[in-house]
């Protein structure tokens, strides 16, 4: 009920830049995560998320990811996490004013993990979020994507693309995913072009104003039967 009623004052006519609930996020990996990992577990990098904290590392739950191999690998960054629209981030996000300065979440697609994190990198995003969309063992062991014996994810692409990328990016298991989304404020909305996507309210607002976008149709009240009327014969 909470996120309907966002999301009716966004349409209402609220302020659209009034300060919203958010869901904060530390990434970090490499020097500032050796207190932390185990030798062996050199692959792996730090995922602490929370709603309504000022510090995710002192006061967020913990999951662990893959660091990419070839991108980013001694971090640490905090800052707001955020929806890419599309979530696959398949091609440039249509919310950048949303992205800019924070984490982008993005799901796992048959677009090249490193293609999303460089249209997320260009659209202002400083560190990346990647939800496995199943094909991932528990342990983060994704076959040919990477795994931790492998050193991180991503480990047989071609590194002219990754030399692009200047912000650090963690893959998380499909589980992780769930336990973040459950902290977000969020809607499924019907994005035209793109299906139904998680938006947050306030880019639902205003993807319904300036692109058509519309929210999911509500099913058809029941009706009762119309009372047939007996003839005079029947009585």
């Amino acid at each position: 009920m909470r996120r309907l009623a966002l999301l009716l004052a966004a349409l209402c006519g609220a302020d659209l830049d009034a300060p919203m609930p958010a869901l904060k996020v530390t990434l970090h990996h490499g020097a500032h995560d050796r207190r932390y990992a185990p030798p062996d577990e050199d692959a792996l990098a730090r995922v602490e998320f929370c709603a309504y904290c000022e510090d995710p590392h002192t006061e967020g739950s913990l999951a662990r990811g893959l660091t990419a191999l070839q991108g980013a690998r001694d971090y640490k960054i905090t800052s707001k996490l955020v929806y890419a629209l599309p979530n696959d981030a398949s091609t440039k996000p249509m919310n950048v004013d949303e992205l800019t300065g924070n984490v982008a979440l993005v799901h796992r697609s048959a677009t090249p993990l490193v293609q999303k994190i460089l249209h997320a990198q260009d659209a202002g995003a400083v560190g990346v979020v990647l939800v496995d969309d199943g094909r991932c063992e528990s342990d983060l062991n994704c076959g040919r994507i990477g795994s931790a014996r492998l050193g991180g994810f991503a480990p047989r692409d071609d590194p002219s693309s990754w030399r692009l990328v200047k912000i650090p990016s963690v893959l998380v298991s499909q589980e992780t995913g769930k336990r973040i989304r459950r902290l977000m404020p969020l809607e499924h909305f019907e994005v035209p072009k793109l299906g139904t996507q998680w938006v947050s309210p306030r880019s639902a607002a205003s993807h319904m104003r300036r692109r058509g976008a519309r929210p999911p149709a509500r099913p058809p009240e029941p009706t009762r039967p119309a009372r047939r009327r007996r003839r005079p014969e029947e009585l």
